[in-house]
Order: structure tokens, then C-alpha cells, then sequence
């Protein structure tokens, strides 16, 4: 005797399939990733890939034959450690969402078809199969502002260190300031951790403050170093000579220019020595196309690119590139905001390299930082060498000379 829901088998239809090359195990795959965002408590998300499991694998990619889990609802709770009736209320909210549909016999029983009859009586993943499209477009979408949340989050990071960095300089300087005094007030009203349930927008609202008030220190610190009273540009450095040559090393000690900018700056300076004899159009010039996307949209229609614009495009690349955020919380702290982005635009822009082309970013900037801390550390040379290289070749000279500035090599480091 039939239920009174109809087989899921008919022999002339045609069953929804998995497009392209997608198999059984990718759909597993994409439920575990989308489970919160579906509503999926964990034993229901267990319960559902168990069912799966229990279908044949060819079922999925054959139009002629339904993907259906035929083990009876006992059999399965034993399976799942659980009560049959728990069981059936996962098989109810399953149906609820659109990824399985159920026949049965009369008793509730399911079973394969027979030669007698082509009918199958179990739970179909027709639907779910139907809907496999729309699932991985929503997973994409919530892995891109996934994305945009932490590089928002590690823009946060880098621009409060930075800000923290300008006020302590200020308060040595002009400790009775009353912009300092504004500026400190700001700091306190900011809240004193990121929540991990904040939105994009809150923390694109907070982003934006800092940076403002990043900007507005930056300003009274030029002000205060500068004779006429006009703020600095750019970023250069007091000692701006551009006549010595670096080579194309982070693995060398700190060119003789390098290490004469440092000892007119804090260690831990706000104005890197590092870019001495750049301005940041020059900088702009040598990052790869994505720095220089993200460049002009933090830039927001400003005529001038600042240290802020570097930092904040820097922390949007480091998910890009695969950069773990201790790898970059790291860097913040051990070699300045400006400089940690300095290094980003360096390993981005050479992953390109004609000849030692980037392989691992976040390898790359852990050397960066275990060269910092043992004083060999060069920057600059790596920046000149980009200059270099963004130059191209020059004209066949006699025999002997350079014919080409693509001879510079990244370091292996």
C-alpha cells in the first residue's frame, strides 16, 4: 500500500543535475561552509550530510536517475545517535528548506525500485540540487564581505597604531597643546576594542574617524616641524639625497643614507627613512595594479596621496595576497604602520619579478620582520630597484655597461 505522497521515481523525467564538474563531495562542502548562514544547527547539519552520504555518488550527475537516500529512518538515527522522532524533525525542517523531498510507502518504509516497479521511495535531493547554483553564488557573496570585514578590521588596527604613534611623538613635543588635548579626547571617545559582531558599515564608520583623525595629527606635527608654518605634501624626509644607489636587497645591511634618516627620527619614526627619495607619486607609480586600485579608493578624490593612503591600501591587500593578520598585527608593531605597508607594496609589487617572482607574501613579510629586528632590514633598496625596473630597459651601451635595469634581482631571503 502507497502513502499518500507520490514516488519520487518517474521514469520519463528528467532529473536535475549538478552543473559542470561538480560532484557529490562539493556540495558536502559548500553545506558545512554556508551552515551558519542557512540556519543549520550542527547535529542537523550532521543529519543532512549523513543522508548524503548514503546516496550513490553517480545519482548527482545523472540526468536519467534521482539522487535518493533509501536507509530507513531507525537505521539512520541509530547512525546519528539519536531518537527517531529527533530524526523526523530534521527531515521536516530539511523539506522546510527546499533540500529534500519524501516518499514513502505506506508503513513509512523507503526502498529502492524492484524489477516489478521502476518507483523509488526514500528522500530525494532533487530539490537541493536545484537550488546548488543559487547556494554557491551566496556563498561568494558572504566570502566577499567576509573579506571586506577583516581588511576593514586590519585597516582599524593599523590606523590606531599609527594615530597612537603621532600622539606619543605630540606629547613630547608639545605636551600642553590644545590640539593634542582634542586629539586625545577624540582617541578616548573611540571604543577601546573592535566587537567581532560588528557590520561592514560600523566598521567602515570607525575606519573613517581614525583616518580623519590620523590625518588631523599628521597636519599638526607638520605644522610644528615645519619653519613656514606650511604643512608638508608629501611624506620625504628631511635628508632627501638622491644621488647614492641601493641595490635590490631586504637582506643587506641599511644603506649608509638609510641609517643617516633614521638617527634624525624616533626608532620607531612616524616619516619612514625608507622613503627618503620617493615621493608618493613615485610610490603610486611602482605598486601593482590592485594597490593602486585600492590606492585611489582611499584616496577619495583628495589631490594628494598621504602616509594614510599607503596604510590603509596596504591592510586591503594583506587578505588579497593570503597574509595571515598575525603576520601583519606583527609588522604593525615591530616596524611601524608606514613601513609594514612599505613592505606590503614591496612583496605585492614583486610578485611579478622577472626573475625571483614572490611565491608566499606572508613568508616573505615574516622574513621581513626577523631582518628587522637584526638590523638588516633594507627598504629602500627594495623600493630603488622597483624604480628601476618600472623605468625598463635603456639603450645598448659598449661593451661591458648595464643594457638593461632588469638585471636588479629580488633578494632571496
Amino acid at each position: 500500500m502507497r502513502s499518500n505522497q507520490a514516488c519520487l521515481q518517474d521514469p520519463s523525467s528528467n532529473w536535475p543535475v549538478l552543473p559542470g564538474t561538480l560532484k557529490r563531495g562539493d556540495i558536502e562542502g559548500l553545506l558545512i561552509d554556508l551552515r551558519s548562514a542557512l540556519g543549520l544547527s550542527p547535529a542537523r547539519l550532521d543529519a543532512l550530510l549523513a543522508m548524503i552520504r548514503r546516496t550513490r555518488p553517480s545519482d548527482w550527475t545523472d540526468p536519467g536517475t534521482d539522487a535518493v537516500c533509501y536507509v530507513q529512518q531507525q537505521q539512520l538515527a541509530m547512525d546519528l545517535d539519536k531518537s527517531a522522532r529527533a530524526l523526523r524533525y530534521d527531515e521536516a525542517a530539511l523539506v522546510r528548506l527546499g533540500f529534500i523531498s519524501r516518499g514513502t510507502i505506506g508503513n513509512g518504509r523507503r526502498c529502492a525500485p524492484v524489477t516489478a516497479s521502476p518507483e523509488k521511495y526514500g528522500l530525494s535531493f532533487s530539490p537541493l540540487i536545484s537550488q546548488v547554483t543559487h547556494l554557491f553564488e551566496l556563498r561568494e557573496l558572504l566570502q566577499r564581505e567576509a573579506n571586506r570585514v577583516r581588511a576593514l578590521r586590519l585597516s582599524c588596527l593599523a590606523l590606531r597604531q599609527q594615530f597612537r604613534l603621532l600622539l606619543t611623538e605630540l606629547r613630547e613635543t608639545h605636551p600642553e597643546s590644545p590640539q593634542l588635548l582634542q586629539l586625545e579626547q577624540a582617541q578616548d571617545a573611540w571604543p577601546h576594542r573592535m566587537d567581532r559582531r560588528w557590520t561592514a558599515e560600523a566598521l567602515d564608520e570607525y575606519r573613517a574617524a581614525i583616518a580623519a583623525a590620523v590625518r588631523e595629527a599628521s597636519q599638526f606635527r607638520d605644522l610644528c616641524h615645519e619653519p613656514s608654518g606650511e604643512p608638508e605634501t608629501d611624506f620625504r624626509c628631511h635628508i632627501q639625497d638622491t644621488t647614492e644607489r641601493f641595490p635590490e636587497s631586504c637582506s643587506c645591511q641599511e644603506s649608509q643614507h638609510a641609517s643617516r634618516s633614521e638617527e634624525s627620527n624616533p626608532p620607531a619614526n612616524i616619516i619612514s627613512a625608507d622613503t627618503a627619495f620617493l615621493k608618493p607619486t613615485q610610490l603610486y607609480a611602482i605598486s601593482s595594479e590592485e594597490m593602486r586600485f585600492w590606492l585611489d579608493g582611499v584616496r577619495d578624490g583628495r589631490r594628494e596621496f598621504d602616509q594614510t593612503d599607503f596604510i590603509e591600501a596596504a591592510a586591503r591587500r594583506v587578505p588579497e595576497l593570503g597574509i595571515s593578520d598575525s603576520a601583519w598585527e606583527e609588522a604593525l608593531d615591530q616596524l611601524s604602520p608606514l613601513r609594514a605597508a612599505l613592505a606590503i607594496l614591496i612583496i605585492d609589487a614583486n610578485r611579478n619579478h622577472p626573475v625571483t617572482p614572490v611565491r608566499s607574501p606572508g613568508g616573505l613579510l615574516r622574513t621581513f620582520i626577523r631582518l628587522h629586528r637584526g638590523g638588516r632590514l633594507n627598504l629602500a633598496g627594495s623600493l630603488i630597484g622597483l624604480v628601476e625596473r618600472k623605468r625598463g630597459p635603456v639603450q645598448a651601451g659598449p661593451p661591458g655597461s648595464v643594457t638593461s635595469r632588469h638585471h636588479n634581482r629580488f633578494p632571496s631571503v
